[in-house]
């Protein structure tokens, strides 16, 4: 008689485990959506950012060029822009600056974290890229 009246008791928990598995699943599909979703952006933003440190750095490097290097620093970051599917309206400015090139890249893109449109983040870039490193050093060779 005793696991009769045990067995009614517990008959009301069944099928909760159940439920805490879906909940638990349906979370976790939402978090991976949006970690997929952010890091696909961010990592296009990385690669936007390697680009950017490259191109300066061998715009400056490079010399007797018929083209000026802001156009031809402007040039490669048009083609980065396109390779990476960056947004068609991304703000893109090369200059001179002090003899050195600069580059400045900005754009924006909505980033869909929640699945059907409940919340989306927008992620601005706006990153400026100077020469740095071995080739601008005082002491390297070659450079006086």
């Amino acid at each position: 008689m005793h696991c009769e009246s045990a067995l009614k008791t517990r008959s009301k928990e069944a099928g909760g485990s159940g439920l805490n598995l879906v909940i638990i699943l349906v979370v976790l599909a939402v978090v991976l959506h949006g970690v997929s979703q952010y890091g696909s952006v961010a990592y296009k933003a990385a690669d936007m950012k390697k680009e950017m440190t490259a191109t300066v750095l061998q715009v400056q490097a490079s010399s007797g060029r018929r083209t000026s290097p802001a156009q031809d620093g402007m040039k490669r970051i048009e083609l980065a822009v396109k390779k990476l599917e960056l947004p068609e309206d991304t703000y893109i400015n090369a200059q001179m600056v002090k003899g050195e090139l600069t580059l400045e890249v900005a754009y924006q893109v909505e980033v869909p974290l929640l699945p059907f449109g409940l919340y989306n983040y927008m992620y601005v870039f706006d990153e400026t890229a100077t020469p740095a490193g071995f080739l601008m050093r005082d002491d390297a060779p070659g450079v006086r």
